[in-house]
């Protein structure tokens, strides 16, 4: 085997290789994303469920205060995380909703 064929045999492993990396980095970084969503989309629904009846959030809140005050520190730091996310994916989802979206014929 010439060297310039070992060469390209190694470059392809490497790339190869590299791919897969990069592969199993883009799908952990998914499911981190989707349960980040999932979190968010629940809060979401919670605060939906609490602005319908303010007296419970109240009351939840107050609960929460007086049993474990750092929780709601750990809380709220998830989620202003997962909101943060949603600002830098957000236009992405628009876009991908846009160019699917079936064509209006007048």
């Amino acid at each position: 085997m010439s060297k310039f064929t070992e060469k390209l045999r190694l470059r392809r492993q490497a790339l190869v290789t590299k791919s897969q990396a990069e592969r199993m980095l883009l799908i952990l970084q998914g499911k981190q994303l989707k349960q980040t969503l999932s979190f968010a989309d629940m809060g979401m629904q919670i605060a939906a469920k609490l602005a319908q009846r303010p007296i419970l959030g109240v009351g939840i809140l107050v609960a929460t205060v007086i049993v474990k005050p750092r929780r709601i520190v750990s809380v709220l730091k998830k989620v202003v995380s997962a909101w943060q996310i949603w600002q830098l994916v957000a236009p992405g989802f628009k876009k991908i909703q846009q160019a699917t979206a079936p064509a209006h014929h007048d």
